[in-house]
């Protein structure tokens, strides 16, 4: 399963040709969640993300909620695929600002605020949908939805991916 969403991903990420072009590389940090992030442009419309950072987790578990601060580590292949269009509409392209398809890999080591280990050290893999905006004032903001299984030492299980970014590219080369 997994290697069919990836070779669908390359298909779609390498089969387009756009005139407007990503960045070559964007620097954001992002109080939501709370991370570092480097995006490099390889071709015409497609990215590789990689950042760190600290995100909150929830369990339910034995009717209890726990609710966590897990760092992580993250990658994250993009193909934006409208931003010919949104050119073309006079719309803002700047800095990246489409929307995209494409892979994320996210590693969560142990939970900040727990000494119990509930299996943490995971991994989540993610096709994912999103849109990513950025304004002059260097503001960003993103959403990426998708669902995928995640790995940890003592379990695998199916998740929603739901990231809402909100941020400052603190610097951008065209």
């Amino acid at each position: 399963m997994l290697s069919t969403m990836v070779l669908c991903l390359v298909t779609v990420t390498f089969g387009q040709t756009e005139n407007a072009k990503v960045e070559k590389s964007l620097i954001g940090v992002y109080f939501i969640p709370l991370k570092v992030s480097y995006e490099h442009g390889i071709g015409n419309s497609n990215t590789v993300e990689l950042s760190i950072g600290v995100t909150g987790e929830t369990r339910f578990e034995n009717d209890v909620v726990d609710f966590y601060l897990v760092p992580y580590a993250a990658l994250a292949v993009k193909n934006f695929y409208n931003l010919e269009r949104r050119q073309e509409k006079g719309r803002n392209t700047a800095m990246n600002s489409g929307n995209f398809w494409g892979l994320s890999i996210k590693y969560g080591y142990k939970p900040i605020n727990s000494t119990i280990d509930y299996g943490f050290g995971s991994i989540f893999i993610a096709p994912m949908w999103g849109i990513q905006r950025n304004y002059k004032s260097h503001f960003s903001l993103g959403l990426a939805l998708g669902v995928g299984p995640v790995i940890t030492s003592d379990r695998t299980y199916i998740s929603p991916k739901i990231d809402l970014k909100l941020g400052f590219i603190l610097f951008s080369k065209p």
